[in-house]
């Protein structure tokens, strides 16, 4: 079965089609194929679906292991979907998170769902810093 972070195609899938003709769908069929009966497909979309979690870093409690196996008995372009989507999710955050400037960031504190202040960050400059507000800041470290 074709890596989930190197597959052909992991979506946006416009159709139940282009679910279907999935390289990981297909493989799923042809193993089903030199083994079939009932519950044969359930290991390999287990696989392909643990696949795209881990790939995505989730690590699974005793609970979420049991719905990845009720997902299991489900059809595998649907799994598909769902690990596709997972897959999607982690490369979006992946592109954000290399998007932020960690040399330079600011974070709005709440106490008690009121704005308490502004923690700073700026290497090279003062540091940490606790301020009033996101002006204050910006004022203390250009």
């Amino acid at each position: 079965m074709p890596d989930p972070a190197t597959s052909v195609s992991d979506g946006p899938f416009e159709s139940e089609r282009d679910a279907m003709n999935h390289p990981d769908v297909r493989a799923i069929h042809e193993a089903f194929g030199r083994d079939p009966g009932a519950g044969n497909m359930a290991p390999h979309i287990h696989r392909m679906l643990c696949e795209a979690l881990a790939g995505a870093g989730v690590e699974l409690g005793a609970f979420d292991d049991r719905v990845v196996g009720w997902l299991s008995g489900w059809e595998p372009h649907v799994v598909k979907a769902i690990a596709a989507m997972i897959t999607r999710a982690h490369q979006a955050g992946q592109q954000s998170a290399v998007a932020i400037d960690m040399h330079r960031w600011y974070a709005t504190v709440t106490l008690g769902g009121a704005p308490f202040g502004v923690i700073g960050v700026q290497t090279g400059g003062d540091g940490l810093g606790l301020y009033d507000s996101k002006e204050e800041w910006e004022q203390a470290n250009g």
